[in-house]
């Protein structure tokens, strides 16, 4: 304490010598009298009442210094809430049982919100909440190939051609073409992320085969993660949703790693056929070894932790719509994804990497505190309609355009499995209710402790108050139930003739846990009519630093509360570590200076630095992995554009943004640029307003060439 006030004693004398010097000058005589006209004062009473008054001084001043934290934290708790609370431990679970999924004659949801709890570890269960719904469907991934094929190819964009092989169960193609199968990206090393990459370049192309038949079908897959309804943590309407999108980036980028693949094709199938491959054409260099050999090698048995940035899983998913199961007949059960690829024939490695892969692989990535997020594709299954009732199985393939001279490339694609592409799997983020010890308050103390469990206090954290009571016995034994609000807030609810309010008082600790203490506030407070007073809070929970110490490959299984279908789900990565914003004050006031940057700041001053900054202040695991693909924006140019809109009565020309963005994309070896890129897009967005639109082109520093165009994004800006 003594060491705290020492500062504020030494300014208050120092401050006093200098208005005693100025007292001299204007009135001489009375500083005579006083003995302040000197540089050192001789009377050491005088001497002593002036260092007690300095202290006094001192103490208010520190005070009032102290208290100014307590306003930061008031602010934050009324506008930016989001940023007081910690970013919880998340996770990938999988619900993909084969000899359920065959059993399967109709889709079975498990809604999202769903709770999953692990087995116990040192008395506490492990508790998570899947962030988005499991719809279980009669389909599964049989298998994966890569193949480089010559110029003479009826691809000449491309030069390779990654082949996804599905099967249909139970002649079920009319009841997946309006589905949508999420495909996780599960890998070592990150390279699904660099498939990903390949599958919405510009020169991609997509077939399907269905027994001998080969069908030209629509880019069938979408990215996931970036919908407000996919998002990990709890929606808070003071936050907006590109900000929230940053925070899941950088601490838990495996939300991001799935695509969504949109089943509509089987349409094309006959009710006979279940079989089918979707074929992914690709263009890529066949003189990567490295990448040839990640194609080929993906191993199902592989569960291991990357070096992630805070938790990557979420984002590693594909998304596959069934929608072109429409393309089978009613016979056709079986079908295959064809992926097609130009790749460097030359690389051998590369080849390697993507005829070699195994059905056991399943890997944690790890990216900005949970990257995997966006790890999906979201294939749309329209295309099942041109499957006859007969056909149970088709082939999608992807037509990819690659440097066939790239033998790391090469070998990454060769090395590529089914067990990469995982089905029926959600993030879950470790987020539950819990009700708060009930406590008895008196009224006498200024504050109390808010206790979470009164057997394992250090295994729980408190993410937010869902509802705190109050039960209030009057001298008559009559019991009421008072609801307390906070006390800090954009309302005070003024409904009510009686208010009570809480004000929470939070307490960093050593291990970066949080200790919470509230005060009840209230003008209507009558001690001498209440006999006791009890508190009764609905807390939303997480358990600190307990699932990634507690949950690993040994213990990665987690429990349905509720009745379902599947009752047990595997957890595909090691849940990451909770992480947090910076507390102190500078940390604070830099997030409020970001959070009210306007249009001409980020669009007219130094844009690279801007974003840098605003991205930094995101980075919560503060990785040098995260810090690379920052730097690696190099350039940033605005200009003014228009495009002609369809609309009604007839079309017409909106003006809108071009960002062009100049980045390193060698930095991206093992991560998605173009997932980054879209992100991007959504924070320039902020900065448009909602009648225009963001148009957004990246360019590689190296090459120069344009790699991604995220095109017509309608403006964010708020108009009131």
């Amino acid at each position: 304490m003594i060491e705290e006030l020492l500062p504020y004693y030494e300014k208050q004398l120092q401050e006093f010598g200098q208005q005693s010097r100025e007292f001299s000058q204007k009135y001489p005589k009375i500083a005579q009298r006083l003995s302040l006209n000197q540089e050192q004062i001789d009377d050491p009473h005088i001497e002593r009442l002036v260092q007690a008054f300095s202290l006094i001084a001192a103490r208010i001043d520190k005070k009032l210094a102290d208290s100014y934290e307590v306003f930061t934290r008031s602010l934050f708790e009324v506008m930016f809430p989001q940023y007081l609370k910690p970013f919880p431990a998340c996770s990938v679970v999988s619900f993909d049982d084969i000899n359920k999924i065959k059993q399967l004659t109709e889709v079975h949801e498990i809604p999202k919100a769903t709770f999953l709890k692990s087995r116990s570890f040192k008395g506490v269960q492990c508790e998570f909440s899947m962030t988005q719904p499991v719809r279980l469907l009669p389909i599964t991934l049989k298998s994966l190939n890569f193949k480089t094929h010559p110029r003479t190819h009826m691809y000449l964009n491309q030069n390779a051609t990654l082949s996804l092989g599905f099967e249909i169960y139970q002649g079920s193609r009319q009841l997946l073409i309006n589905e949508n199968l999420p495909i996780y990206l599960d890998a070592i090393a990150n390279f699904p992320l660099q498939v990903l990459d390949g599958i919405f370049h510009a020169s991609t192309g997509f077939s399907l085969r269905i027994g001998n038949r080969i069908i030209e079908i629509a880019h069938p897959f979408a990215v996931m993660g970036f919908a407000e309804s996919e998002s990990l943590l709890p929606i808070d309407q003071h936050t907006h949703h590109a900000y929230r999108l940053l925070i899941e980036y950088f601490c838990f980028p495996e939300k991001f790693n799935y695509l969504n693949l949109n089943l509509n094709f089987l349409k094309h199938l006959t009710e006979e056929e279940t079989a089918f491959e979707i074929l992914i054409h690709l263009k890529i260099n066949l003189n990567d070894q490295a990448c040839i050999r990640n194609y080929t090698e993906l191993n199902h048995a592989y569960r291991l932790l990357i070096e992630y940035f805070c938790f990557p899983e979420k984002f590693n998913y594909l998304n596959l719509n069934l929608n072109f199961l429409k393309h089978l007949t009613e016979e056709e059960t079986a079908f295959e994804i064809l992926i097609h690829l130009k790749i460097n024939l030359n690389d051998q490695a590369c080849i390697r990497n993507y005829t070699e892969l195994n059905h056991a692989y399943r890997l944690l990535i790890e990216y900005f505190c949970f990257p995997e997020k966006f790890n999906y594709l979201n294939l749309n299954l329209n295309f099942l309609k041109h499957l006859t009732e007969e056909e149970t199985a088709f082939e999608i393939l992807i037509h990819l355009k690659i440097n066939l001279n790239d033998q790391a490339c090469i070998r990454n694609y060769t090395e590529l499995n089914v067990a990469n592409f995982k089905l029926f799997s959600t993030p879950v983020v470790n987020l539950f209710y819990k009700q708060a010890e009930p406590q008895k308050i008196n009224h006498k103390q200024l504050e109390y402790p808010l206790l979470t469990d009164a057997h394992h206090p250090e295994f729980y954290q408190i993410y937010s108050i869902v509802e705190m009571n109050m039960i209030r016995e009057k001298s008559n034994q009559d019991q009421i139930r008072v609801p307390i609000l906070p006390f800090f807030a954009m309302s005070h609810y003024h409904q009510h003739n009686e208010q009570y309010f809480y004000s929470l008082n939070q307490t960093q600790l050593q291990n970066n846990g949080v200790e919470t203490h509230y005060s009840i506030v209230s003008k209507h407070l009558s001690p001498q009519s209440t006999k006791s007073d009890f508190i009764s809070t609905q807390l939303l929970c997480c358990n600190r630093d307990l699932p990634h110490e507690a949950l690993s490959q040994a213990n990665n299984v987690l429990n349905l509360n509720e009745s379902h279908l599947a009752r047990r789900a595997m957890m595909l990565k090691r849940p990451s570590k909770p992480y947090y914003f910076e507390q102190n004050k500078n940390e604070q006031w830099r997030v409020i200076s970001h959070l009210s940057l306007n249009t001409l700041s980020l669009m007219k001053g130094d844009a690279v630095s801007h974003i840098k900054e605003l991205l930094v202040l995101y980075n919560l695991p503060k990785l040098k992995e995260n810090q690379l693909i920052i730097d690696a924006i190099k350039k940033i140019d605005f200009s003014l554009t228009q495009k002609l809109v369809e609309a009604q009565p007839f079309p017409l020309f909106v003006r809108g943004i071009k960002v062009s963005l100049v980045i390193d994309s060698q930095i991206f070896k093992g991560h998605s640029l173009y997932i980054f890129s879209q992100l991007l897009s959504h924070i320039f967005n902020l900065k448009v307003q909602m009648n225009s639109y963001v148009d957004l082109v990246v360019s590689d520093s190296n090459t120069q060439q344009e790699l991604y165009q995220c095109v017509q994004n309608v403006g964010g800006k708020k108009l009131l």
